[in-house]
């Protein structure tokens, strides 16, 4: 009794974990990972099949990095992106944790790449079909963002349009997905807090495009 009291002790946080998975697969995951903890720990089987197995989730651990869920033929990393079956990335993320605009959107974009290079194994991803994009759904396209983000020492071009980041950027991703994930973790930026509001005598105040990241050059790649 002592053992299973220990147990239900740390169920919330194994729930916490579990509850980033899709609802339909989140049972699916829970058997699997103490399938594959008392495998690993002691060598044991199942004394029962685990349901679904046919199709149960791949999770792919990426040498400590994000995890990786392969399931009906979608790969996702979840709360942060998803890849659909034609290989098209799609952000999941509901809030980057970031403190201003500029930080805002180095986080958006190296996120975008390093999620996209997880996801489909390639290097490299498009600055204009995926990386603007994702940037424009937060409003973080102003021409000070893009200058920012083109002087980033970490995020590299190949040729006039694909974007890849080094080693050093890579682990910078993966902690901004680790914060992201944390709900101990916050952040003080919100898309268009920097916009104009009124004062109390009539007039009015606003901080910079650059910091707000409102003001959208228009421009198809960064």
């Amino acid at each position: 009794m002592e053992k299973y009291d220990s147990l239900k002790a740390e169920l919330p946080s194994i729930a916490n974990a579990v509850s980033l998975f899709p609802a339909p697969l989140q049972l699916r995951v829970m058997e699997l990972m103490f399938a594959e903890f008392l495998a690993d720990r002691f060598g044991a089987k199942p004394a029962v099949a685990i349901s679904g197995q046919e199709s149960r989730p791949k999770v792919t651990s990426n040498g400590g990095g994000p995890l990786v869920l392969e399931a009906d033929g979608r790969k996702e990393i979840p709360g942060i992106a998803v890849v659909d079956g034609e290989g098209k990335l799609a952000l999941t993320i509901r809030d980057p944790k970031a403190s201003s605009a500029s930080e805002a959107a180095k986080r958006i974009a190296y996120v975008t790449i390093r999620a996209s290079q997880l996801l489909t194994g390639s290097e490299t991803v498009s600055s204009k079909e995926t990386v603007v994009p994702a940037l424009r759904e937060w409003r973080l396209l102003s021409g000070g963002i893009r200058q920012s983000l083109a002087s980033d020492r970490g995020l590299h071009r190949e040729g006039r349009d694909l974007l890849w980041l080094d080693k050093p950027a890579q682990s910078e991703a993966d902690e901004f997905i680790k914060q992201i994930l944390d709900p101990n973790v916050s952040g003080s930026w919100k898309p268009g807090r920097g916009r104009s509001s009124p004062r109390k005598n009539g007039e009015s105040t606003s901080d910079s495009s650059d910091e707000s990241g409102d003001d959208d050059t228009g421009e198809e790649s960064l």
